[in-house]
């Protein structure tokens, strides 16, 4: 009799394990279709337009009192903005999450419907293509802001041959333009004219303007700030902030390859639809009616192009 009991415990414990075990198999596969959806990643995609569009407008109205740079790190270097609604003293704002989280959040989506649940088929290869372009230029977009190394301030007395020991070219200030708004002592832009003494010898001269960096070597130079020279009255000095990204190339080649994933996948559904297409099948009857010597040529043409598009 006990022996009994217990044997119905242990089938009563192994039941309510087994049924334990399915209902978080439900939820893990829920979430596993959740995060690999078509509404989650539009959301997120949406999400990102959002904080684009945003921080243009950020960087914009501070850029010129905290620099470009510092504007951009201000808005896309936090964990969560807040979006004004109605205006930039609105009392109701839009919360979203940062720029980091949001694409690591797309990025994982992705990942999981894009890579990992779509069918590994000729048929989508260029779809998979695409997904890996994306999931390539979110990746730089993360792991460049990581990697960048940065010069904070390099001031350029008007005149003088800057050498600053973190980066493989020397710098001259020959003239700084500024421009005020009028009537006021705000800036409204101004521009450094330098010249660049590269390592490797030579010279060569570049201007460097708000929102228009320079690149050389790997480096990009941003126009920061300006000043007066404290042993000079009345020289300039032109701050830059210098940084380097060893990945600033890759959201380039990760638009080469989404265009090319794009354009595979358009070539083999148009290839699809000139096969279904009721036209195409009369217009190839009625080239079998014609000598054989001119037929065979366009039909291997027509092969051939189909071939191609749906491979």
């Amino acid at each position: 009799m006990q022996s009994a009991l217990f044997l119905d415990y242990g089938r009563l414990t192994l039941m309510d394990r087994e049924r334990t075990d399915a209902v978080w198999k439900k939820y893990g596969r829920s979430l596993w279709n959740f995060a690999g959806s078509y509404g989650l990643g539009i959301a997120l995609m949406l999400i990102l337009l959002v904080l684009t569009f945003a921080g243009t407008l950020h960087q914009v109205r501070l850029s010129s009192a905290m620099g470009s740079e510092a504007a951009i790190e201000s808005f896309f270097g936090v964990a969560y903005v807040l979006i004004p609604l109605g205006g930039e003293n609105s009392l109701i704002s839009l919360p979203l999450p940062g720029m980091g989280i949001t694409c690591v959040l797309l990025f994982a989506n992705l990942l999981i419907g894009g890579v990992f649940r779509i069918r590994w088929t000729w048929r989508h290869a260029g779809v998979l293509v695409a997904h890996g372009g994306i999931l390539l230029l979110l990746a730089g977009i993360m792991l460049g802001n990581k990697m960048t190394m940065a010069v904070e301030q390099v001031e350029l007395p008007q005149g003088d041959r800057v050498h600053e020991y973190s980066l493989p070219f020397d710098l001259r200030l020959n003239r700084f333009v500024p421009e005020f708004y009028p009537g006021t002592s705000k800036p409204k832009s101004y521009e450094s004219q330098i010249t660049v003494f590269p390592e490797s010898g030579g010279q060569y001269d570049a201007v460097i303007r708000m929102n228009e960096p320079l690149r050389l070597s790997g480096w990009t130079l941003y126009q920061m700030s300006w000043g007066q020279d404290s042993l000079h009255p009345g020289r300039l000095i032109s701050i830059l902030r210098a940084s380097h990204n060893p990945l600033e190339q890759m959201p380039k080649w990760s638009s080469y390859i989404i265009a090319i994933g794009l354009l595979w996948h358009f070539a083999c559904v148009f290839g699809r639809y000139l096969r279904r297409k009721p036209g195409l099948a009369s217009a190839g009857t009625a080239a079998t009616a014609e000598p054989q010597a001119a037929s065979a040529p366009a039909g291997k043409n027509i092969c051939v192009w189909q071939a191609f598009a749906c491979w």
